[in-house]
């Protein structure tokens, strides 16, 4: 885009200018940082639910044929309420990887790649405020 440099017509608009443009950049800054702690924690987690859902998925087999080879008795109904705990621990996962997983941690990409685009779009316009400012100087 073109900016309009030329209309700034004393060094005092060029330095008040370039105030405001160096505050929201150390601000989008701020959020990139934020967004990059937060994509490497989000790939983390997910990582970590899909291993945990891969064992809980591994236990629930497991213990469901062990379910079906014990008479009936006390130890069968603890077995039960193991399984029923397992898919109870199953679906909490499932679900936190449906809300926050893969998905979330796209979002937080394309947040930051805005916000980096916004970053340059803002050097560019610095740099046109920088040079109109040595020019009136």
């Amino acid at each position: 885009m073109a900016y309009s440099y030329d209309k700034l017509a004393t060094i005092a608009e060029c330095d008040l200018l370039l105030d405001r443009a160096n505050h929201e950049k150390a601000e989008l800054t701020h959020e990139v940082s934020g967004f990059e702690l937060d994509s490497a924690s989000t790939a983390k987690s997910v990582a970590q639910a899909q291993a945990d859902l891969t064992s809980v998925n591994i236990q629930i087999t497991a213990f469901t044929a062990a379910l079906n080879a014990l008479p009936e008795g006390d130890e069968k109904t603890k077995m039960a309420g193991r399984i029923r705990r397992l898919n109870d621990r199953k679906d909490n996962l499932e679900e936190k990887l449906t809300n926050s997983g893969n998905s979330g941690l796209l979002l937080m990409e394309m947040r930051k790649e805005v916000a980096e685009a916004q970053i340059a779009a803002l050097n560019t316009f610095i740099t046109g405020l920088e040079a109109r400012k040595a020019a009136l100087a």
